[in-house]
């Protein structure tokens, strides 16, 4: 792993605690920003999938949470294509 700083691996884990998936913002935008943000904050993947699952769902558009939550997806992964289909069946709705 290259050298990183303290003030940049603090700048990292600041912008992944208040990361949240914007309005206008597609759950794949949202989700690949969670993944980078995650890899630079937790390379080795110490922390529990569980919570870095819950923190994925919770920051996601409030229509995605509640039945992203509800599916009890295994991993960040099922968590996002959870989201996505969701996203898609939404669009279908309101066209």
């Amino acid at each position: 792993m290259r050298f990183r700083s303290e003030a940049q691996a603090t700048h990292y884990y600041n912008q992944y605690l208040t990361l949240k998936q914007g309005t206008a913002q597609i759950v794949n935008s949202y989700a690949n920003r969670f993944l980078k943000l995650r890899s630079k904050i937790d390379p080795n993947n110490n922390i529990p999938v569980a919570h870095v699952v819950l923190k994925f769902v919770q920051e996601l558009l409030p229509q995605l949470m509640t039945i992203t939550y509800i599916s009890n997806p295994r991993d960040v992964q099922a968590a996002i294509d959870t989201a996505k289909r969701l996203e898609e069946g939404l669009s279908l709705i309101t066209q």
